[in-house]
Parts: C-alpha cells; structure tokens; sequence
C-alpha cells in the first residue's frame, strides 16, 4: 500500500508541475525535515518513543518551501534518530523532482542532524546546493567562569557564537514598596522579566563605574608616545644596581 501511495504522489507531483505549478527553470527549496505524529494505541505496529517522549511515528518529509506542497514522505518508527534513511530518502527526492520538470537552481535545506560526507557529496554531484551545517560545541573555563559556544566553518571562515553563561548564583534584594512598584513598571515598559531589568540596570553602571579602573583610553598622540616610550632602550639607574647588590638583610 505505501508503495501505491508513493506513486500516486509522485505522479500528482509531474501533472501538476507539467500543468503550470511547478518551479520550471526558477529556483526550487526544498526543505527536509523530520515531525513526531502521536498515537495511543498500544498495537500501532512500529509505534515507540523518540526525542519528544511521546508514543508514535518519526517521519521524513521534503516539502517545498514557496508553496508548502509534499514532495516525498517516509514513514519510520517513533524510535528512529534524525538521520536514520536520510540518505536513501534523498536518493529518491532528487530523480523525483528531476522527472517532475525541475531544471533550474536547486537548494535543499535541512538541520545539522541530517548532515553526513555522503549525502553531501550526493547533492554535489547532482548540482543541488545546501546550506547544512554541522554545529560544534566548545566548552573552556576562564578564571571567572565556564565559558560556552558554538564553531562552525564555511568555506574558509569559521564563525565562533558565544553562548550566555549560565545562572547559577542569586542574589537577594530587601526593597521599598515604592521602589518595588517603580522597578516593574519600568521593566514592563520595556518589555522585561523584572530580573532582566536589574541586572541589565545594575551590570550598566556597574562597567561605566569601574572602566577607568581597568581601561584606559589614550588619544592617537598619546598611543604615539606610549609605544614610542615602551621601545626605548632601557636606561640604567646605578643606584637601583647598587640597590640590587646589597646582600639580603638577616
């Protein structure tokens, strides 16, 4: 039956676009992805429990982004991982929308969890495009805190996001009624969790109070003569020598 139902849809799929629906020679996007369809009974045959925690089927679906329309569906099991199929079920996209009538750019967008060297070689070969990314994690301390982000390179860039440390102390602030009532609505005013409001507040005046403690800005002549001062040879001072001489007192 699911044979059946694939040919049908393929063959809807070449009237349609042979009737004046199809992308021609235009650019087609085609967009991959996977969805959780819930069930409940307990004898739905490869029925289980993926990513979501919920009972039911895990599948693939192509579908085509200017219009929405179903290019290519596989049913999998509710246990299945993202990628489980994804290249077998590219194998059978791309020959589908070329019979289709599709002869103009191609671009075939999914999440990293699709990404694999072969399927991107497949669409390298068949002249498709795609911006599939595999996303690093990266993971440091500093001598503050545990810092976070994620790397990913593109061609010869690599592009480095910074994630938000994490939350982890509390602070606990006794105010009056007055000042309580003032702080919401200005964090309601701009459009804020009352923490993000004081914390924001607080961290702003917090780095303008201490910036002349740790920066210092110097203007193009004084930069000229800082470095030309850190370059100079150094001077000797005999009476620091001297200093340096002494035996060290008892």
């Amino acid at each position: 039956m699911s044979a059946q139902l694939d040919k049908v849809l393929a063959d809807c799929l070449c009237r349609a676009w042979s009737a004046g629906a199809g992308p021609g020679e235009d650019r087609l996007v085609v967009d991959v992805d996977s969805c959780v369809g819930e069930v409940y009974g307990y004898d739905k045959q490869g029925a289980g429990y993926g990513y979501t925690h919920k009972r039911g089927y895990h599948p693939i679906v192509a579908t085509r982004s200017q219009t929405g329309e179903v290019l290519h569906i596989r049913a999998r099991k509710g246990s299945a991982n993202t990628s489980r199929g994804a290249l077998r079920f590219v194998e059978e996209l791309l020959p589908r929308v070329a019979r289709a009538g599709a002869t103009g750019p191609k671009l075939l967008r999914a999440d990293s969890g699709f990404w694999n060297l072969k399927l991107m070689a497949l669409l390298q070969t068949a002249g498709w495009t795609s911006p599939i990314r595999c996303w690093s994690q990266l993971r440091w301390r500093t001598e503050s805190a545990e810092v976070q982000s994620l790397s990913c390179t593109h061609g010869r860039r690599t592009i480095c996001l910074l994630m938000p440390e994490a939350k982890t102390q509390r602070v606990h602030l006794r105010v009056a009624a007055s000042d309580d009532e003032l702080f919401r609505g200005a964090a309601a005013a701009a459009n804020e969790s009352l923490s993000e409001f004081l914390v924001e507040g607080g961290r702003e005046r917090a780095e303008r109070l201490l910036a002349d403690r740790t920066r210092f800005v110097l203007s193009p002549a004084q930069w000229r003569k800082f470095t030309a001062a850190l370059d100079r040879a150094p001077r000797g001072i005999p009476e620091l020598a001297e200093l340096f001489r002494r035996p060290r007192p008892e």
